[in-house]
């Protein structure tokens, strides 16, 4: 009964502290430190977008629940194992603005240095080993296509959207 219940939430409260016990309370007593980089994300007008923190702020994958952004790095259990191993057969620093904006991202959180790529990728803030990166043009959430690439495994599929000539805009890669 009422012993259990609270129990289960006591045993809850202790484990998502421990996960991120040191996010938890900054010597000011905020949830977390607002760094000039999130700073510089929440003050860009165009919304909605989303920011690729590859897990560098407080609170790792739930980054975007604490400074309120959409984040593609997040805790989820439910990322689909084929989803991970395109995304690591795809990723590369080249072809990176790219694939991410085939997920609306707009800014990129990271401690690697890209190579700018004039009108697509460029370094719009640095703090400390970090480097905030822009895309000048991300897609929006929801848009149509009228050409599909039919690819017959992921490394095919890999390497059409890693392509020079790829354009999201006018193609889908169906694996």
């Amino acid at each position: 009964g009422a012993t259990q219940a609270g129990g289960t939430v006591t045993y809850l409260l202790a484990d998502l502290y421990t996960a991120n016990g040191r996010y938890a309370l900054s010597e000011s007593g905020d949830p977390a430190p607002m760094l000039q980089a999130v700073r510089f994300i929440k003050a860009d007008p165009a919304v909605p977008f989303r920011v690729s923190s590859e897990n560098l702020l407080p609170g790792a994958g739930d980054a975007g629940m604490i400074y309120d952004y959409e984040d593609v790095v997040g805790n989820s259990s439910f990322e689909p194992p084929a989803y991970d191993e395109l995304w690591t057969r795809v990723r590369t620093d080249t072809s990176e603005g790219t694939i991410l904006a085939l997920l609306n991202v707009k800014y990129i959180l990271t401690e690697r240095s890209l190579p700018p790529v004039e009108g697509q990728l460029t370094l719009a803030h640095q703090e400390g080993t970090w480097n905030l990166y822009r895309i000048e043009d991300p897609l929006p959430r929801a848009y149509v296509v009228y050409s599909a690439t039919v690819a017959p495994d992921l490394d095919t599929a890999a390497a059409r959207l890693r392509a020079p000539d790829f354009d999201p805009r006018r193609e889908v890669v169906l694996a």
